[in-house]
């Protein structure tokens, strides 16, 4: 029995001892955060769940060790590290203070870590999430403006209201307290003249009653005509009190008000950012239409400076870049309709067209780059492929956004595939190349925008990182979907594919 007991004497000692061991780890914590000087700790701190600072801000962390063991205190180094969605930065330093400005817009998320310098402990890791974006924080900073406002608004009309009332229940104290001891002297008076008639017809002294009376009633009079002063005295603050009152309400009234355009600005503050967004890529979307025709015009130019061509050679490139030129011109009219109309919408003109043209035209056109890289360039597009309904010009832009990106990152000697095909009511366009292939990250983002690839184009082609998120944004307008399948260093297949009947899409439609 007593080794039994023992031996659970000590178990306990080992978990004490490895509770008291896990307990006494050091880990790190931030202890204040100061932005443009305006200082968050203890509570703030704690009750600080989103920060959005401006990119021009200072935003200075400050942060500590805790739980360090005795005799472990000696030398040790924070590990400092900050990151958004694009890059991380990381630094090891022995001061306790770490300063940031002009961040680019973005989610941030701030790591601090110390070790000792003789390898004796790790600290554990304190994080902490931010955000900068301009717009955003100076939305918050009216914001909050306005409801620093409007609490000095309620403060002073809740002030005001108090300090009347108050003002007004002294007046009135002192009106009535007077008017009472008025009438109390009155009476004592009254009895006063009483006592004393009493006191001359017991001596004998003969007084005219009418002359007594006469006395009593002046002295009456003028008790109820200051009782009447003070009544009519307490109704004029009566009605200065419930003035004071009506003003209060109005203020609270007009304080409603002031709450029901916060939130209204508020609410109104996501919106604008919306269409800002939307605005933004639609007019990304036009300058990457412009700039691609333009570079094709360009090599179109710089074709026939640089061979001797025939004339039916030399008709061609001219015909191409008169049809590439009015392409230019189409999309600057699309520009200056929506600079005069004010929109953000996307518009499709949609009609009954042919994909194997589309393809056809845009093959040749890019095959002046494919020839200039010594690449061979082929189709593969089925008979039966039915008319479809979509935007003429707007596929055509995804068909060369996928072509023109294969034949950039393929290196000289190699294939392009173009295949078209129709599958369960739907239209299906591949690219394949057998180029430089994506890595896995490549895949997850190639249609994020301004996304930029790993792979970079083999012949110092001009890449912009906008292609392939503007032809998502085209493939979705048309209730269509697109894919990449990619094996690094073996080559892509970017692929769409489009619903033979268009049934309308969240955007306004031309028809």
């Amino acid at each position: 029995m007593m080794k039994e007991i023992k031996r659970v004497l000590i178990f306990i000692l080992i978990m004490f001892a490895s509770f008291e061991v896990a307990l006494s780890v050091p880990s790190c914590e931030i202890t204040e955060i100061v932005v443009n000087g305006k200082s968050y700790k203890d509570d703030s701190l704690y009750s600080l769940s989103d920060l959005v600072v401006r990119s021009r801000d200072t935003v200075t962390f400050k942060y500590r060790v805790v739980d360090i063991k005795k005799g472990e205190g000696g030398l040790f180094y924070y590990r400092i590290s900050i990151s958004d969605a694009k890059d991380t930065s990381s630094k090891v330093t022995g001061a306790d203070i770490a300063q940031y400005v002009y961040l680019p817009e973005g989610s941030y998320s701030l790591i601090v870590g110390a070790f000792d310098t003789k390898a004796r402990w790790l600290a554990k890791n304190t994080s902490f999430k931010f955000r900068v974006n301009t717009k955003e924080a100076e939305l918050i900073a009216k914001l909050d403006a306005y409801k620093e406002r409007l609490s000095e608004l309620e403060a002073a009309a809740n002030k005001a209201g108090e300090a009347d009332a108050a003002r007004s229940i002294q007046v009135a104290a002192v009106l009535i307290g007077g008017a009472i001891g008025a009438l109390i002297v009155g009476v004592f008076f009254v009895l006063y003249i009483i006592s004393r008639k009493s006191k001359n017809q017991n001596r004998g002294e003969i007084m005219a009653s009418d002359e007594s009376i006469v006395i009593t009633k002046e002295e009456y009079n003028k008790l109820m005509t200051e009782n009447s002063n003070l009544r009519a005295e307490i109704a004029v603050l009566r009605g200065q009190i419930d003035a004071l009152q009506a003003r209060s309400n109005d203020m609270r009234k007009q304080n409603n008000e002031l709450q029901e355009s916060l939130n209204q600005l508020s609410c109104s503050k996501d919106e604008l950012e919306n269409l800002q967004s939307q605005k933004d890529e639609l007019f990304a979307l036009i300058i990457h239409d412009i700039k691609n025709p333009a570079a094709l015009i360009k090599s179109l130019v710089d074709l026939l400076r640089s061979y001797d061509l025939s004339a039916v050679e030399q008709q061609e490139i001219i015909n191409d870049i008169a049809e590439t030129t009015s392409r230019i011109v189409s999309l600057s009219q699309e520009v200056s309709k929506i600079l005069a109309l004010e929109t953000t919408k996307l518009v499709l003109d949609i009609q009954e067209a042919q994909m194997s043209e589309i393809i056809k035209d845009v093959v040749r056109r890019n095959n002046v780059a494919a020839v200039s890289k010594n690449i061979s360039m082929t189709t593969d597009i089925a008979q039966n492929l039915p008319e479809a309904e979509f935007d003429i010009q707007k596929v055509e832009e995804v068909v060369d956004n996928l072509i023109s990106n294969a034949i950039k990152f393929t290196q000289s000697g190699g294939k392009v595939l173009v295949r078209a095909f129709v599958d369960n009511k739907n239209i299906t366009v591949e690219v394949t190349d057998n180029g430089l292939g994506l890595s896995e990250a490549d895949v997850r983002n190639a249609f994020q925008r301004g996304s930029r690839l790993s792979a970079q184009p083999t012949s110092g082609e001009h890449s912009s990182g906008l292609g392939l998120w503007i032809t998502k944004k085209l493939v979705d307008a048309h209730n269509g979907r697109v894919w990449v399948k990619s094996t690094l260093g073996k080559g892509s297949t970017f692929a769409f594919s489009l619903p033979v009947k268009y049934m309308g899409a969240s955007v306004e439609v031309k028809s």
